[in-house]
């Protein structure tokens, strides 16, 4: 004999420790891209701080040092901002930040050349040169790490849960 259903019992649902679709957690090419970006931004800070260091000392110097200030206060708050978004899993700062990194790189394409003569000179040229190159190399990684299926899937699921 089957037992009847007590009517006193509370309700029995299905529970599912979590939705489907529903992102899980942090997606790790995502956190590694922000680890990434902010290295790059140490390593920016390092090569203004060696070209204070070298440069001629002199009425240029207080303007060197309030701008480098400036810039780093200023780089930090939009990095900060960036990364946090790219946490949150939005994808339009995956686009943004890709668009405005290609658009940079064309730049230093172009303006190579240009970067090389007036760096040369200095006594710190290559270590300029340097910091530079691996900046961009990490930013071309932080553009690769952002659209790995992984990423791409993650940032999905992120704008079908909202």
């Amino acid at each position: 004999m089957e037992a009847q259903p007590n009517p006193y019992a509370p309700p029995r649902a299905p529970v599912a420790d979590h939705l489907e679709g529903a992102p899980v957690g942090p997606c790790p090419h995502v956190e590694l891209a922000c680890r990434l970006l902010w290295i790059s931004f140490g390593i920016s800070l390092l090569n203004n701080l060696v070209r204070i260091v070298f440069a001629p000392s002199g009425a240029r110097m207080a303007v060197l040092i309030i701008g480098t200030l400036f810039g780093a206060g200023i780089g930090y708050l939009i990095l900060s901002w960036a990364t946090r978004k790219l946490r949150a899993g939005r994808n339009w700062m995956r686009w943004l930040y890709t668009i405005l990194n290609v658009l940079s790189w064309l730049l230093i394409a172009a303006l190579w050349s240009v970067y090389h003569a007036v760096y040369s000179q200095m006594p710190i040229s290559g270590f300029v040169i340097l910091t530079t190159s691996v900046s961009t190399l990490i930013s071309v990684a932080v553009v690769v790490l952002l659209f790995t299926r992984r990423s791409r899937e993650w940032f999905a699921a992120h704008a079908s849960a909202r």
